[in-house]
């Protein structure tokens, strides 16, 4: 049984008083516990729609809802105390976001006169690239996938996204021994697939989760649109360059950079091509890779070169798959769609909230 206690903020940026609260535009705190089943995710539709409904009351025109999940057992509990959890990474994330873009979006609507949606959408599209390297942003997001898979078996970790290197080629989850990952990958070898998989798994799950509280909160598609194409278009294109020769020939130019230092290494090197490797290697000891090209600690990073035909095959599938994320009316600005019949209506709407 997992619980969970989150901050809910409804920001309603309405005028005028409701029946609900007679009050001033503002932000309306509610605490509440949540339990559900580990195996059961806590964005199910039916539980979300309800949440909607229940919500929705207290503001009526359109404003983001800002979780702060202050405690999330049993992982925080892990090793003393952990954090934050995959679920306290995605929704500081998404928040920030979010935040920046209402409020770019508010202040440029006021001053920008017929110039503002374009001004709305520049902004929003600097902040988002910026963002992409900031603490809390989305490849701050993407290391914390990675690292909450090892924290939850008390490895410890750094996210390189706090030495504020921008526009880098690579940032790496590192301070990690290889005697750590070898015993990770020996105990648990389902968890290893899955430390390569988190950091792709983080920016789709941000991504479904703007567009779910979109449908059910009315948020305006425009607003976090270029965040879609932004976490989607960077994780198919992450996926695509691993099926290339490109692939060997970054992962050799980060390994010759490294130096003797073991703890300044990633954990992963190219995360696709660890996922790939591990996920058809289950039993093979972390070791056997070899010798890192520097002669100290063992080679973490695979090769394209490293994998099988069948291998290479599975990989460009999941490459093509990937593109599939593409197929949703969110990344054109589609939020909702309206019908004369109601119960066409419906049938759409039951549509949606299952993508």
């Amino acid at each position: 049984m997992s619980k969970r206690l989150e901050v809910i903020l409804i920001h309603n940026p309405g005028r005028r008083a409701n029946r609900f609260f007679l009050a001033s535009p503002g932000i309306f705190v509610f605490l509440f516990l949540s339990t559900a089943n580990a195996g059961e995710a806590s964005s199910a539709v039916e539980k979300e729609s309800l949440k909607a409904r229940e919500i929705s009351r207290f503001h009526p025109q359109y404003g983001y809802v800002f979780r702060f999940p202050v405690y999330d057992y049993p992982f925080n509990n892990s090793d003393g105390y952990t954090a934050p959890s995959m679920r306290q990474s995605l929704e500081l994330t998404k928040n920030g976001a979010q935040a920046a873009h209402w409020a770019l979006d508010r202040q440029l609507i006021d001053i920008g006169g017929k110039a503002a949606p374009l001004l709305s959408s520049l902004s929003i599209a600097l902040f988002d690239l910026l963002n992409a390297y900031l603490p809390f942003g989305y490849s701050w997001l993407h290391e914390e996938f990675h690292r909450a898979v090892l924290s939850r078996r008390g490895i410890e970790s750094y996210n390189e996204v706090y030495e504020f290197e921008f526009f880098t080629e690579a940032i790496a989850v590192s301070g990690i021994e290889d005697q750590a990952l070898i015993g990770f990958k020996r105990r648990y070898p389902a968890e290893m697939v899955r430390l390569a998989s988190a950091g792709y798994e983080s920016e789709i799950e941000l991504v479904n989760r703007m567009k779910r509280e979109s449908f059910f909160y009315s948020i305006p598609g425009h607003l976090d649109l270029i965040s879609y194409w932004y976490n989607i278009g960077t994780t198919v294109s992450y996926i695509h360059i691993t099926t290339t020769s490109e692939a060997d020939r970054t992962t050799e130019r980060l390994s010759s950079g490294e130096g003797d230092s073991i703890g300044d290494r990633d954990a992963l090197g190219l995360d696709f091509l660890a996922w790939v490797y591990d996920l058809h290697r289950p039993d093979e000891p972390y070791e056997q890779r070899g010798v890192h090209p520097g002669g100290i600690g063992v080679d973490r990073y695979i090769l394209r070169s490293d994998l099988t035909d069948e291998e290479k095959k599975y990989l460009k599938l999941q490459s093509n798959l990937s593109f599939i994320n593409f197929l949703s009316p969110f990344i054109l600005g589609f939020t909702e769609f309206h019908t004369c019949i109601p119960e066409i209506y419906v049938i759409i709407c039951l549509i949606s909230t299952q993508a």
